[in-house]
């Protein structure tokens, strides 16, 4: 979702309509875990495919999405590293973002 459409209201409007203690889970691929050249390359290939426009965002902006949340541990992660079993950490290089968050 571009952010044109205004994705961080998208998501507050939503998680308003939900009571207090509700779960928030968000997966995102993650600009800063891409280069250039691969961000170009899959963004011109989706664009082409679909009509929905490819969007990466930064760890810091999908952290935003989670704004009335308290995130849960271990808060904005690769994916990889979610609740990961002791010792697998760095075995796999995911390039999307990862979060739980519970509204306050």
């Amino acid at each position: 979702m571009p952010d044109s459409d205004d994705p961080y209201a998208i998501v507050a409007r939503l998680m308003d309509a939900m009571p207090s203690g509700s779960y928030l889970a968000i997966s995102h691929a993650g600009s800063d875990r891409i280069d250039q050249e691969s961000q170009q390359s899959i963004g011109d290939s989706w664009n082409g495919r679909v009509q929905q426009q490819f969007t990466l965002r930064s760890r810091e902006q999908v952290a935003e999405f989670f704004a009335a949340t308290d995130l849960v541990e271990p808060g904005v992660v690769a994916v990889e590293e979610w609740r990961s079993e002791p010792g697998t950490i760095g075995e796999g290089k995911s390039t999307v973002w990862c979060a739980v968050g519970r509204k306050r």
